[in-house]
């Protein structure tokens, strides 16, 4: 394992969180938020420096949509200050990533934790205003 992994690893066991690891490389856990469940990874790349948190939203936005959530996604991008939403428009995942460069591999638990708490509170309390996005103009039949 490496420094990141290993600091990663002993913070979420700090947080009571439970976790699976993937590919020697990738914490996966899922978070119930206020809103809805979330699914989050954390990526630890020691050759790089960098520690990735990403949280996969449940909602997608579906093909009629894509164009208002590409919209939504950058006026919101545009006031966040950490980390940013996307979008594939091929299936309508929307996701939330922060990215951690790390110099020589610095990292602490409030780095880990800063992160990963404000990837899932920035997923959850922007989930309600997803949704009114997806389903705007097209009312509850909209998941074509």
């Amino acid at each position: 394992m490496t420094k990141i992994f290993d600091t990663v690893k002993a913070t979420l066991e700090e947080m009571g969180l439970h976790f699976r690891i993937e590919k020697d490389c990738m914490f996966c856990l899922g978070i119930q938020g206020e809103n809805t469940n979330l699914d989050c990874t954390i990526l630890c790349d020691d050759d790089q420096e960098i520690m990735i948190v990403s949280v996969s939203l449940p909602q997608k936005a579906n093909k009629k949509c894509i164009d208002r959530m590409c919209r939504w996604i950058t006026d919101t991008n545009y006031t966040t200050v950490l980390g940013a939403f996307s979008m594939d428009t091929n299936d309508g995942e929307i996701c939330f990533r922060i990215s951690n460069t790390l110099d020589g591999g610095a990292i602490n638990k409030k780095i880990i934790e800063a992160a990963l708490t404000t990837a899932l509170s920035t997923c959850d309390s922007k989930y309600p205003e997803i949704v009114k996005t997806i389903y705007m103009e097209y009312g509850e039949n909209a998941q074509d």
